[in-house]
């Protein structure tokens, strides 16, 4: 299975050599994928490397792309995948292989003998930003009505439909694009797990409640009921503000392992800057990753170790794999009220509030040995 964790790879054409070379390389983040990672072989060695890892481009006390970003300091990590203590050892594999470590003065390798116990850096890595776009987001709160439709029946997904079919009462949260509480080939949470194989939603409302004392979410949403399906509906007003202008929901599909139905950082502030009047998506049917169980009555079957959500296809080995291009709910998003005067604020470096979701701010990374 291909797990969406990566924006896009890049590599070097050759290999760096030398003590003062330079290796210039272009490199692209975008919001939903704002970190960089790198590795390269300390060479000739048994398995030791250097590199960075999980370096966030985006300021998340300011919600802007940093305009550039040094690391001075690349250690030297020992693979855990050969044994050899010199830079020239032959190879004697570890078996089983170890963990990732970083190597110190304390370990039995040359650099054991590092002047003042400490081992110099073995380069380091620059990070320029290239481009500076205007970047418009929407001003001020709106409210928006959300109206739920259920749209799984008999009728139309025939396929293992069980008696008591409906859905759990949504949980939902406005929130900025730095946070997500579930989204495609990502592990659900304890809290997520619960909607989606339970419908109870008390876990995932507090996990989402404990992220808006730090600021990423604007506001939490819990339904009172279930929503009964083929005709059931129902709906709620959402406040919207500033950059806390994307939108996410989720509520089971019940009974069932662990599908569920959602909406993930739906955008509701528009490419203009203004806030959108109105936006409708049908949504598909997922699995969590937390249950195996192939039907919606199926037992029990806790999935070890837990897999990520993915969308329910026409090769899922489930009952409904021949309804999964159909959609099992609809939502829609009603805008009812908006600041009057200017509806849009433009902000350089603003990538946090951007509603474009396939512009990139690349980014020119220079790696020093």
């Amino acid at each position: 299975m291909t797990q969406k964790t990566a924006w896009k790879m890049f590599k070097t054409p050759s290999p760096i050599q030398g003590t003062e070379h330079v290796m210039n390389l272009p490199v692209e983040v975008t919001k939903d994928f704002p970190l960089v990672s790198l590795i390269t072989m300390i060479a000739p060695s048994p398995d030791w490397f250097t590199g960075i890892f999980n370096v966030d481009l985006c300021d998340s006390a300011t919600g802007k792309w940093l305009d550039n970003k040094t690391l001075s300091m690349l250690q030297p990590w020992d693979a855990g995948t050969d044994n050899g203590t010199k830079f020239n050892s032959t190879d004697l594999p570890t078996t089983p292989m170890g963990y990732i470590s970083l190597i110190t003065t304390a370990h039995d390798t040359p650099f054991m003998n590092s002047p003042m116990g400490m081992i110099p850096t073995f380069g380091k890595v620059m990070i320029q930003r290239r481009n500076k776009p205007q970047m418009t987001m929407c001003s001020g709160e709106a409210t928006y009505k959300v109206e739920f439709q259920a749209m799984w029946s008999q009728q139309t997904h025939p396929n293992g439909f069980p008696s008591n079919a409906h859905f759990s009462p949504l949980v939902g949260a406005t929130h900025t694009y730095k946070y997500k509480f579930w989204s495609p080939m990502t592990r659900s949470s304890p809290g997520v797990k619960m909607v989606a194989e339970t419908g109870a939603t008390t876990t995932l409302y507090n996990e989402i409640k404990s992220y808006q004392k730090t600021g990423f979410v604007y506001m939490a949403y819990k339904a009172p009921g279930t929503i009964n399906s083929p005709t059931g509906m129902w709906s709620m007003m959402i406040s919207a503000k500033d950059m806390y202008s994307k939108v996410s929901l989720i509520t089971m599909i019940a009974p069932s392992p662990d599908w569920f139905v959602g909406v993930d950082s739906y955008e509701l502030c528009g490419a203009d800057g203004k806030w959108k009047e109105s936006g409708m998506m049908e949504l598909p049917a997922w699995d969590a990753g937390t249950d195996s169980g192939m039907n919606f009555a199926s037992d029990n079957s806790p999935t070890m170790p837990y897999d990520v959500i993915t969308q329910i296809t026409s090769s899922s080995n489930t009952v409904i794999r021949d309804d999964a291009n159909k959609p099992f709910a609809k939502v829609m998003f009603t805008l009812q009220s908006a600041p009057t005067g200017s509806t849009s604020t433009s902000k350089a470096q603003s990538q946090s509030v951007l509603s474009i979701l396939a512009l990139v701010c690349p980014a020119i990374l220079i790696f020093m040995n």
